[in-house]
């Protein structure tokens, strides 16, 4: 091991933060905006052993409100949200970062929500 750095070092020593793999352009031809993305966490890091639900669907509005609502009905609290689609309206996944395990009746209650495709729990 070289070193062992928090967010707080990483942007002291102004590293910066995660660059696209691809750069994007607006429709006109102007360069697209890009967010913040720090390279490490600063506020919350994620533990080995945190659940996470990885969660396939259609990208169809709607979707993030129902899975908040059914893990909130269900007690759950989200930490991290993640959500990424190969083109709108077409395949999408998230990453749900959860602060207690899913039990298998919401892991089904979850899959039973429209355009949901698979529901995972996944640990690492």
């Amino acid at each position: 091991m070289l070193a062992v750095l928090t967010g707080a070092d990483w942007s002291a020593k102004k590293f910066g933060s995660m660059l696209p793999l691809l750069p994007r352009k607006r429709r006109d031809g102007s360069p697209m905006y890009l967010p913040h993305r720090p390279s490490l966490a600063h506020d919350r890091a994620m533990l080995v052993g945190d659940p996470i639900a990885f969660v396939r669907n259609q990208d169809k509005p709607g979707f993030i409100g129902n899975l908040g609502r059914t893990l909130s009905e269900a007690g759950i609290n989200i930490a991290t949200f993640h959500l990424g689609r190969k083109a709108a309206g077409e395949d999408a996944i998230c990453l749900v970062q959860v602060d207690q395990a899913l039990d298998d009746a919401v892991l089904a209650h979850v899959c039973a929500l429209p355009n949901v495709m698979q529901v995972r729990q996944l640990r690492f």
